[in-house]
């Protein structure tokens, strides 16, 4: 596939709140944007951050609809698509929805293309954009692996609040010093630097030269001690260099007092949070463990210092110390509660497409009820077949995922959830509201049923006794869904691949 042009720009520092948070990728189009006005104005409610390829048209849309733009507290919009998903895009989600798909409409439409919403008269479809592959299947595999990475770190379900950042550097300079082994005549040299990108180096070069073998930069004594006591520990964002560096945290002003240190490990260039337990802060004085200063009193932080040294305590060697230099990139430093209750909903929802199997399952259905986008597969791009092997993708990541296969979709007004039916075994037609898709992707989201579930979507009315729908008070639906079971399926192998 192609790699994008487009560079993702971060997102907006978070403010901190106990919510929901929900990555929509394709938020600017007619289901993705209507998910993030439900996930809006919802009675649970929920801070959206609402991935498009152009911003400003999506802004300017999203005004006209009244959302809360200028409130990045409820809502993000950040500029990146299905293969520029940037970290920070992912920072803090409890759940993504995938709302994306290939644009196909008339070949001569207008700019608000009026031809593919108006609803009546047929006009013959083509591939408007990117190729069905890249966009259903290798754009969706994309995402979920980012999605999949983000769940897998320990830090993706716990809060905190940041009590150190790197806003400028004025405020680094005076905020930070270096404080090397030229006090005991070594010739290592650190600095914390500016980045230009609200974050901070510490780098420099370490020597092992006159008994020596430590950097390290540490902030003035804080002007009010810090009561982190109603935390659990300290999270750091970074991204090292493969080198083991220390954590320490001062209790007060003295300049060589005792301090309370733990060490931690990067990965060479890539972004991670580690989260430090107050309970792994060791009393050490002068490098050597001092039990008698009692374990760390997180009530009374006066200040933080961050290290590379040969050794660990007592003389033991640091495993990985590599003499030279250096470089560990710091985006934040923070206080994390202890991590909540596992959740059990899904961490992705799908928004797929009704019929997603019947291109391999033909014989089994007279033309006349298979949905147009099954007739002319071949002819779009084969799109039907990639949404399948997207699905399929995402079965396999190993997230709790759920996957909506909708019906023929109408801008028709909202009946409400109650007014869907659900189905499973790809047989159903129908037609669904897209508002009403949207309170159903809303309503999955937050529904641990639904987690390892596949099913499609439409009014109902007639599709229950027809093919067996169930429809009517949620619980009740929930209580007949069952889970996916690939492993017995018969049209395709397990992950299906379009060959």
């Amino acid at each position: 596939p192609i790699a994008r042009a487009l560079s993702p720009t971060p997102a907006p520092r978070p403010v901190p709140r106990e919510n929901f948070t929900v990555l929509v990728a394709g938020a600017s189009g007619a289901t993705g944007m209507r998910v993030v006005r439900e996930l809006l104005e919802g009675a649970e409610g929920a801070t959206v951050r609402a991935m498009v390829r152009a911003p400003e048209g999506a802004l300017r849309r999203m005004k006209e609809m009244g959302l809360p733009v200028n409130d990045p507290a409820r809502l993000q919009v950040v500029a990146g698509d299905l293969y520029n998903v940037h970290p920070d895009f992912m920072r803090g989600v409890d759940c993504v929805v995938c709302a994306t798909g290939t644009r196909i409409g008339p070949s001569d439409d207008t700019p608000d293309r009026e031809k593919y919403y108006q609803g009546l008269t047929f006009y013959p479809p083509v591939v408007l954009d990117e190729t069905p592959e890249n966009v259903e299947y290798r754009g969706v595999k994309s995402l979920v692996s980012a999605a999949a990475k983000h769940f897998a770190e320990p830090a993706s379900n716990v809060s905190s609040s940041t009590f150190l950042d790197f806003p400028s550097s004025k405020e680094l300079a005076q905020t930070w010093g270096q404080v090397d082994d030229v006090v005991m005549g070594g010739v290592s040299a650190s600095r914390m630097e500016y980045t230009g990108k609200n974050s901070a180096r510490f780098t420099g070069l370490v020597s092992t030269q006159n008994n020596g073998g430590f950097a390290s930069v540490r902030t003035l004594p804080f002007r009010d001690a810090l009561d982190l006591s109603s935390y659990a520990g300290i999270a750091i964002r970074l991204r090292g260099d493969g080198n083991r560096y220390k954590l320490n945290l001062r209790v007060d002003d003295k300049w060589d007092g005792p301090s309370y240190c733990s060490s931690f490990d990067t990965v060479p260039g890539e972004w991670t949070t580690r989260l430090i337990p107050f309970s792994d802060f060791k009393p050490i004085f002068r490098a050597k463990l001092a039990e008698s200063f009692g374990p760390l009193n997180p009530a009374s932080i006066r200040s933080v210092q961050l290290m590379l040294s040969k050794f660990e305590y007592d003389g033991a060697l640091n495993p990985s110390f590599t003499e030279g230099a250096f470089s560990l990139e710091v985006e934040s430093i923070a206080a994390y509660k202890p991590p909540p209750p596992a959740k059990t909903t899904p961490q992705f929802v799908l928004v797929g497409t009704g019929g997603a199997t019947r291109v391999l399952r033909r014989a089994e259905f007279d033309d006349a009820d298979l949905p147009p986008a099954v007739k002319m597969n071949e002819m779009l791009g084969r799109v039907i077949e990639w949404k399948l092997a997207a699905e399929d993708a995402l079965r396999a990541s190993g997230l709790r995922y759920a996957i909506l296969r909708p019906c023929a979709l109408t801008l028709e007004p909202s009946r409400g959830i109650g007014a869907l039916a659900l189905a499973q075994g790809d047989n159903m037609t129908g037609k669904v509201g897209r508002d009403d898709l949207a309170k159903l992707v809303v309503k999955v989201a937050r529904e641990p049923r639904m987690a390892g579930v596949t099913v499609e979507v439409a009014e109902g009315g007639t599709v229950e006794e027809k093919f067996g729908a169930v429809s009517g008070e949620w619980d009740d639906v929930m209580g007949k869904v069952a889970k996916d079971d690939v492993a017995s399926r018969g049209f395709a192998e397990f992950p299906f691949v379009p060959k």
